[in-house]
C-alpha cells in the first residue's frame, strides 16, 4: 500500500512507476489530498486498487486497457471524444489503450489489466471453440460503460466476493495460484464486458456424457492442485453453458460445487484413516486453499467438525 499527501509527488511516482504519463490534481484546493493505492498480481491478472479524496486526472499513453469496477463514489471520464459517468451503483468503465481525462468525487476503485490475447484464449473454452475459430469478438477498444448487472448476475457482487476472497490470501502467491482465482476473475471480466455474448443463447444440447467424463477424470486427477473452469472446458471440450448443463443434469451441481464436494470425500478419507501425528492442516491443506472455508464446508457437508472426526478417528484401535 503507498500513500500520497501531495498530488505533484503522486503523478510523478506514478508516470515513473507505469507506462502512461499521469497528472492529477486536488478537485478542491481547500480540501487535503490523500490517495491510497495497492497492487497485486493474481496468475495471470494484475489489479490495482486506489482509493483518493477528489481529484481532476489526465492519463495518457497507456499501453494496456484497464476494466474499472467503482467501490464508492461517481467519475466523470473523457476518453476518445467520449463522455462516460459512472460510479458505484451505477456503472463500471472500460478504457482501452492510449488516454482519457475527468475528475472524480472522493472515490475508491479497483482496475484489472485487460490483455486481449489472454481474454480470447479464456473466451474461445468459454464458448467451446479453438482459439482459431470464427465468431462475435469481444470488444477491447471501444470506451464505453458497463452495467453492473444483466440476465439475473450481478457482477459487482461477483467481482467483489472474487476480490475479498483474494485479500484475504493477503498476497501468499502461492495460495492465490493455487486458487485459480485469476482464471475466475479474467472470466467475470469478460462476461461484465461481454454478458452479449453469453446470456440469451439457445438451450444446451443433449448431455455430452464423453465430455462430462472427461471433465470428472480430470478434477478427480488434479484434487491437490489448481482447478478452474477454463481447465475444465479445454479438456472437455464443452463450452461455459454446456459443461454447466452437463453437471447440473448429472449432479446437480456446478463444476466447481462437484470439484469441492470430491475434495471433500477425500480429506475425510484421509482423515478417517489417519495414524497419531497426523493434523488437520496437513491432511485438509493439501486440498483447500482456506481452512477456515474447509471447516465450514466440512460441518455442512458431515454435520460434525473436522477436528471431531479427526479425533474419532485416533481413539480407534490402530488398524493394519
Amino acid at each position: 500500500m503507498v500513500e500520497f499527501t501531495d498530488a505533484d509527488h503522486m503523478s510523478e511516482t506514478l508516470t515513473r512507476a507505469g507506462t502512461a504519463r499521469t497528472v492529477y490534481r486536488p478537485a478542491n484546493r481547500d480540501v487535503p489530498f490523500l490517495s491510497r493505492a495497492a497492487m497485486i498480481k493474481a496468475g495471470h491478472a494484475r489489479l490495482v486498487a486506489a482509493a483518493s479524496s477528489p481529484v481532476i486526472f489526465d492519463a495518457d499513453g497507456a499501453s494496456v486497457g484497464i476494466l474499472l469496477l467503482p467501490f464508492h463514489g461517481m467519475v466523470q471520464t473523457r476518453c476518445e471524444g467520449r463522455g462516460l459517468e459512472w460510479g458505484a451503483g451505477r456503472s463500471a468503465v472500460l478504457l482501452p489503450p492510449g488516454g482519457c481525462a475527468g475528475h472524480a468525487s472522493a472515490r475508491s476503485v479497483v482496475g484489472l489489466d485487460i490483455e486481449p490475447a489472454q481474454l480470447d484464449g479464456i473466451l474461445a473454452g468459454m464458448r467451446g471453440q479453438s482459439p482459431d475459430d470464427r465468431g462475435a469478438k469481444p470488444d477491447y477498444t471501444t470506451p464505453r460503460t458497463l452495467k453492473l448487472a444483466f440476465g439475473g448476475v450481478d457482477f459487482a457482487q461477483l467481482l467483489f466476493q472474487q476480490l475479498a476472497i483474494l485479500n484475504a490470501m493477503q498476497g501468499d502467491a502461492q495460495l492465490i495460484a493455487r486458487s485459480g482465482l485469476d482464471d475466475m476473475l479474467l472470466r467475470a471480466a469478460l462476461l461484465l464486458m461481454h454478458p452479449d455474448l453469453f446470456f440469451g443463447q439457445r438451450a444446451p444440447p443433449a448431455r455430452n456424457t464423453t465430455g462430462l467424463n472427461r471433465a470428472c477424470d480430470y478434477i478427480d486427477a488434479h484434487l491437490t492442485g489448481r482447478i478452474t473452469l477454463s481447465d475444465l472446458e479445454k479438456v472437455s471440450g464443452l463450452s461455459a453453458r454446456s459443461l454447466q448443463y452437463a453437471f447440473r443434469a448429472a449432479f446437480d451441481r456446478t463444476p466447481l460445487q462437484w470439484t469441492t464436494d470430491r475434495r471433500l470425500e477425500k480429506v475425510r478419507e484421509r482423515i478417517l484413516a489417519a495414524r497419531p501425528g497426523a493434523t488437520l492442516t496437513a491432511i485438509a491443506g493439501e486440498y483447500f486453499t482456506n481452512m477456515g472455508d474447509f471447516s465450514r464446508l466440512y460441518r455442512q457437508r458431515y454435520s460434525e467438525r473436522p477436528s471431531q472426526t479427526l479425533q474419532d478417528a485416533l481413539s480407534q484401535p490402530l488398524r493394519d
